[in-house]
């Protein structure tokens, strides 16, 4: 209801949502209606945990709102959905996820597995460099720490591609 009257919806005025958008940030202020939290420090580190840890699965629509032929009722007619992904890049966890997580364990050639990471924070530190030689734990803070001394770097979002697919139902009720 809040996407419909900010395009201008008032019962009996037909109003579009949704055409005319052809990115991911457009949708995000004119016809997200949804979203579901995705990400856990204990999900399994794959290529989706590694890129993006903790994100927003979104959801967009597109349609129109009508009367109901068989009811009279005010409806809005689902055209599509669109499914999208929405990631905070913001450096800025927690200081207990910081310092218990980080933002990995890195070499200059990759990050260690979290069952690597797991051997690494259990191991005494002489044995550390022995057996993980050349990795360090990189946290949030010391991403702000080089941000502050070279003043540059940010926060920022990204966006995925929208996946536009075909409704499995095609109205909803209005009131």
């Amino acid at each position: 209801m809040k996407r419909l009257k900010a395009a201008g919806w008032k019962p009996g005025v037909r109003t579009k949502l949704g055409y005319g958008v052809t990115n991911a940030m457009q949708a995000e202020t004119t016809c997200q209606v949804n979203y579901s939290i995705f990400g856990a420090y204990r999900d399994t580190f794959n290529d989706l945990f590694g890129a993006i840890n903790k994100g927003l699965f979104k959801l967009a629509l597109k349609g129109q709102t009508t009367e109901s032929p068989i009811t009279g009722r005010e409806v809005f007619e689902i055209h599509k959905i669109g499914i999208y992904c929405r990631d905070t890049y913001d450096f800025g966890a927690e200081w207990w996820v910081d310092s218990a997580f980080g933002l990995g364990v890195w070499s200059r050639d990759r990050c260690l597995s979290k069952a690597e990471m797991a051997a690494y924070v259990s191991a005494p530190a002489p044995f550390r460099a022995a057996r993980f030689p050349g990795f360090v734990p990189l946290r949030n803070v010391d991403f702000r720490r080089w941000q502050q001394a070279r003043n540059e770097g940010g926060d920022f979002y990204v966006f995925s591609d929208i996946l536009w697919i075909e409704p499995h139902i095609d109205h909803v009720p209005l009131a």
